[in-house]
């Protein structure tokens, strides 16, 4: 079903505020480019399935709805930030969004992966439901400090019945569910990283957050000549 979608969450909002940032919730009639000019980093949120047909799949019977025009202002975002040089924190939704638009697939439906469902909702929202496996000396090892273990392992919660199967470009697989799921994407280098969980529903400020707004007020600084 292919329907717009308009809403905000709080706790992306509350997030980065919580975080020492200003949130900005960006229209959708809004021009891409002279928009993003204006923005010191892009959070892309959670949501509805990304359209199966931007990756070259077709709807299959575990699709959720679509909103079509919220991909496309979204791709329209994520390239608009890339030629800008933004930093890019994607979650849920938006790291699938963000590794279609760099040409990268998804899987449609995940299922039941080694007993584990993904999708499970019937859990309080910030419930660490599954461990994670992340490649030491990445970004996101940085970013989360001290919440890995020596093993190089977090606890997340777990909301989604699609992920990401091959990485679009530029992105590097830097954390994996037990069951191979991928969880989280990267582009150190231009300060993009993308989760599969969701954050802004843990506890407290998630380390996430203040890194990306940490980041993102460094590249302003940078970028506008500031001190």
């Amino acid at each position: 079903v292919d329907v717009p979608i308009e809403g905000v969450f709080v706790d992306y909002a509350e997030s980065v505020s919580g975080a020492g940032g200003i949130p900005v919730t960006i229209p959708r009639s809004a021009d891409a480019a002279a928009l993003v000019d204006r923005l010191d980093g892009l959070l892309l949120s959670g949501g509805e399935d990304v359209h199966p047909s931007r990756y070259g799949a077709e709807p299959g019977p575990n699709a959720t709805q679509h909103d079509p025009g919220r991909d496309a202002f979204e791709i329209a975002l994520i390239h608009a930030a890339l030629d800008m040089s933004l930093p890019i924190l994607a979650i849920c939704r938006g790291v699938q969004i963000l590794n279609v638009a760099l040409g990268g697939t998804l899987v449609p439906h995940l299922g039941i992966r080694d007993g584990f469902d993904h999708s499970t909702t019937d859990e309080p929202r910030g419930t660490r439901r599954h461990g994670i496996v992340i490649e030491p000396g990445c970004l996101l090892a940085s970013a989360l400090g001290n919440e890995i273990s020596q093993d190089n392992r977090a606890r997340v919660n777990s909301f989604h019945h699609q992920a990401i199967d091959a990485p679009g470009t530029g992105l590097t697989t830097v954390a994996r569910a037990d069951d191979g799921t991928i969880e989280a994407v990267e582009d150190a280098g231009r300060g993009i990283l993308g989760v599969q969980w969701h954050p802004e529903m843990h506890d407290g400020i998630d380390p996430l957050f203040t890194w990306f707004i940490q980041f993102a007020a460094e590249h302003s600084a940078d970028r506008r000549g500031t001190p």
